[in-house]
C-alpha cells in the first residue's frame, strides 16, 4: 500500500513543525509548485544579525578586521 501525497506531507509536519511549506502557481509550468522553508533557521539568522550588528556598533572601526568571516557566514 503506497502512501498518498498528502499522507507524507502531513508526515513531514509532525517531524519539523517550523518547516513552512506554500503551494504556488507559476504561469508557464505545469502543475502547482511547493516552496518550503525552515523558518527557526530563519529566525536564529536573524537573532545572530541583530546581534552582530550590537558588536558592530560596539567596536566601532575595529569591527572591519571581522567583517569578511562575518559576511561568509552569512550568506551561507
Amino acid at each position: 500500500m503506497e502512501a498518498s501525497q498528502a499522507e507524507i506531507e502531513d508526515d513531514d509536519e509532525e517531524k519539523n513543525p517550523s518547516l513552512q511549506k506554500i503551494a504556488i502557481s507559476i504561469k508557464g509550468i505545469e502543475g502547482a509548485k511547493t516552496i518550503q522553508m525552515n523558518t527557526t533557521a530563519l529566525e536564529n539568522k536573524i537573532d545572530a544579525i541583530r546581534v552582530t550588528n550590537s558588536v558592530a556598533s560596539a567596536l566601532g572601526v575595529h569591527f572591519v578586521d571581522y567583517l569578511e568571516p562575518i559576511a561568509q557566514l552569512v550568506i551561507q
